[in-house]
């Protein structure tokens, strides 16, 4: 993962923790009615660039400004998933990059969701099967460790092979309007 920089060589950071969220009942039916834990850590590489159209947002990627997730942490009943990576903005400025997330409780999410009819009985068999072939044994006792990238890009969030969301275009001011 990558090593947190200063805020002072960056210039922006974030820190955000939220315990305790209840979630609506159409959207609980699989983990539960509350997400424990969820946490970002992150900062900007480079400086940070200035509002007012897309010419700053371009210099700041082309100079390798990104955003650093030093930490991405959910805790929502069986889920357990822990993530750090990089992001940025592709040629048209859409959010694009990479994490490695760390799974725990990947069978039990599995049995849930199957469980809440979000996944046919076929589907998870084969969704257990993956887990329990790419899931390893850690040294504490916490269970064992399922390793996968998550992917921003071409308008999606990927856990792996399987879409978790889609993302709404950004569309940025020209690039000739003034900062400000």
């Amino acid at each position: 993962p990558p090593v947190p920089v200063p805020v002072a060589e960056t210039g922006l950071a974030l820190a955000l923790t939220v315990r305790s969220v209840m979630v609506p009942p159409e959207r609980a039916r699989a983990l539960g009615p509350e997400i424990a834990e969820a946490v970002v850590e992150a900062h900007l590489t480079g400086t940070p660039p200035q509002l007012g159209g897309s010419a700053p947002l371009i210099a700041w990627v082309e100079a390798g400004g990104r955003l650093v997730v030093d930490r991405l942490s959910l805790r929502w009943g069986p889920l357990d998933l822990a993530a750090s990576g990089e992001l940025s903005l592709d040629a048209d400025l859409q959010p694009m990059g990479l994490l490695e997330a760390r799974v725990r409780g990947g069978e039990q999410v599995v049995d849930a969701l199957a469980e809440a009819g979000l996944l046919a009985p076929n589907q998870a068999e084969t969704a257990l099967s993956i887990v329990r072939a790419f899931s390893r044994p850690t040294a504490d006792e916490d269970g064992p460790v399922l390793r996968l990238p998550i992917r921003v890009g071409a308008g999606t969030v990927r856990l792996g092979p399987m879409v978790l969301a889609t993302l709404p275009r950004w569309d940025w001011p020209p690039a000739d309007l003034p900062a400000g």
